[in-house]
């Protein structure tokens, strides 16, 4: 039985572990409250376990679904492996949960929750708006309805991300439906799948888009990003406002070098000290706050002590 209105869903394999932590110690430290959150997991399989008990730590509660006995009663071709079925599972028990909530958050395992989001849920609740984030890097809405959405393939083509997505599931149960079928079918992930479903739908006016950047999902490096203190709390800052969430596995050095990779000499500033504020805000949910996380290995760059 649902013990608040609003809900969280997420699927994660426990590879992806200071992701999971980062966005349960992010809502926890940030005063999330009024929700409750699934985790479609592995983690008992992966020898995980004493983790999920860990979670009655948070003032939410954490419900914890196994991977392998959710996606048994779920029909879906055979060559659909691991990667769909993280992708995936989420919008089906978004489309089960639909009834029970108000409103929906899906999001992926490999972020971390920087602020307090909860004015997001109730937006999409009383406007039945979708709410979502601008994809900088993919077509704009009017090349997409100049050119079709066959021309969508992959994560970087779409005009918004599919997550974080806030929205009432009993108004969009037609789209994860459509959701699911696209994507049982094609083989390009569901960002792609979701977004194809919208314009089969016609509904992107009703689709609410978020700034990228204070979300950072891409284009990380345009502008520099601070860590403030507010009274007893940590913020990252984008100018003077406070991002809501990262987007990326921020804990691993390859994903960290990505500003190696930025071409505009005057960006590299930005894109370095960025990349170091995001990995230590990731460093400092997984370490600091009440399920800590064995750090480990892992460093910012490859030139810094770990």
């Amino acid at each position: 039985m649902p013990k608040n209105k609003y809900a969280i869903i997420m699927t994660s394999t426990s590879g992806l572990l200071p992701g999971v932590n980062a966005v349960l110690n992010g809502l926890d430290y940030y005063d999330n409250k009024g929700f409750d959150f699934y985790l479609i997991n592995d983690f008992e399989r992966a020898g995980k376990k004493d983790y999920l008990e860990q979670t009655k730590l948070f003032n939410f509660p954490v419900i914890s679904l196994k991977l392998s006995e959710f996606g048994r009663k779920l029909t879906f071709p055979k060559k659909k492996r691991s990667g769909w079925q993280v992708r995936f599972y989420r919008w089906e028990l978004a489309n089960q949960l639909a009834d029970s909530y108000d409103a929906i958050l899906v999001i992926d395992a490999d972020m971390a929750v920087t602020n307090n989001i909860m004015q997001y849920f109730k937006i999409a609740a009383d406007t039945g708006y979708i709410i979502g984030v601008n994809n900088p890097v993919g077509y704009s809405l009017e090349g997409l309805k100049e050119k079709g959405c066959d021309v969508l393939r992959g994560a970087s083509t779409p005009p918004i991300h599919c997550m974080p997505l806030f929205f009432d599931g009993k108004k969009w149960k037609k789209l994860l439906d459509l959701c699911w079928k696209i994507g049982v079918t094609e083989d390009w992930g569901d960002m792609s799948s979701l977004v194809k479903a919208m314009c089969q739908m016609d509904i992107f006016d009703q689709v609410y888009r978020l700034p990228n950047y204070l979300w950072i999902q891409t284009w990380f490096y345009h502008d520099g990003i601070e860590m403030k203190q507010a009274g007893p709390k940590e913020y990252l800052l984008y100018g003077k406002e406070r991002i809501n969430m990262v987007h990326g596995r921020w804990w691993i050095q390859s994903v960290c070098a990505k500003w190696e990779g930025i071409k505009e000499p005057e960006l590299v500033r930005f894109g370095k000290g960025n990349t170091r504020a995001i990995w230590e805000t990731f460093k400092r949910l997984n370490t600091t706050h009440k399920i800590k996380l064995d750090w480990g290995p892992y460093s910012w760059y490859k030139d810094e002590k770990k």
